[in-house]
């Protein structure tokens, strides 16, 4: 996970800064929606379907296979 951005969130007695974290879906959405011609889009019912855990290293394998079968 990376840090996207910070906020600062009001009306309290003090200031909080609030860091926006950006997980593997948020990234993959983001580049889906910035081409979505390449990129597949990716959540927890799509991992689920194919039994996999979470990580940058099944999406790109979610990619590849795509990609394979989209070739052949």
């Amino acid at each position: 996970m990376r840090r996207a951005g910070r906020r600062l969130r009001a009306g309290t007695s003090r200031a909080v800064k609030i860091d926006i974290i950006f997980g593997d879906e948020a990234a993959a959405k983001v580049m889906f929606v910035a081409r979505s011609l390449v990129f597949l889009p990716w959540d927890d019912p799509i991992r689920l379907a194919f039994g996999w855990s979470g990580g940058g290293t099944v999406y790109v394998e979610l990619l590849r296979l795509s990609a394979a079968y989209l070739t052949a």
